[in-house]
């Protein structure tokens, strides 16, 4: 049982000053309740049942229950009426404002109708048709195969070993392979001097003409000791 003031509010609470007046002065009313905590925050009505009326409502509501709890409930359901109707004079009934047995207000009624239903629904969608598609196996290509073969025991030194191919993959189409086409470019297509073609200066021979002077290169001595 607890005890509640009601209608005494204060003024502290909503920014105001205390009052100093003293009780015959002006201020709100105040009376003191008393009664079960759970009653008061929701707001349960007392009512009275006489043997017959009790044992009618009872018997709805365990009917109401059985299919959701079950059977096994039944029994202990009926010995806790029969405790109630010895001592009836000593229980107090409270229903709430809805005046309904079961505790339930028609909206909370209706939200627990509305999520059966879903429920339902939902259950019912993951069966699939015999006409639902089933989409054909995803064909893996021999290097893809591998790697999941490799990485089903996922040890740390699998792993080291995947992040070493990975970082390998993306340096080789990253970095090397447009490198590779930089360097074609350049040398095939933007460089005018052919490439490694190194320019010497040419023999001369005899009877060859010089082109810058016009002189005509004389025959080579002949020595007599020279052997052909």
């Amino acid at each position: 049982m607890v005890s509640r003031r009601e209608g005494n509010i204060d003024d502290s609470l909503i920014g105001g000053n205390a009052s100093t007046e003293g009780p015959d002065g002006e201020s709100s009313e105040s009376t003191a309740v008393t009664g079960v905590d759970i009653v008061r925050n929701h707001h349960f009505q007392e009512t009275s049942f006489t043997k017959e009326a009790y044992k009618k409502n009872i018997r709805d509501y365990m009917k109401s229950i059985k299919g959701v709890l079950g059977r096994s409930i039944c029994g202990a359901g009926a010995r806790v009426t029969d405790k109630t109707l010895i001592r009836e004079r000593a229980v107090s009934f409270n229903l709430g404002t809805s005046v309904d047995m079961s505790g339930y207000t028609p909206d909370e009624k209706l939200r627990l109708q509305q999520l059966r239903e879903l429920r339902r629904r939902w259950l019912k969608d993951q069966e699939l048709s015999p006409r639902e598609p089933v989409l054909p196996p995803q064909r893996l290509w021999p290097l893809e195969e591998f790697w999941n073969k490799f990485l089903q025991n996922r040890t740390p030194w699998r792993n080291m070993v995947y992040k070493a191919y990975g970082h390998s993959i993306f340096a080789f189409t990253h970095v090397l392979i447009p490198a590779w086409i930089i360097h074609y470019y350049l040398k095939y297509h933007v460089n005018t001097k052919p490439y490694a073609i190194v320019e010497t200066k040419p023999r001369i021979f005899p009877g060859d003409t010089i082109l810058e002077t016009g002189e005509i290169i004389p025959p080579m001595k002949e020595f007599p000791d020279q052997h052909h």
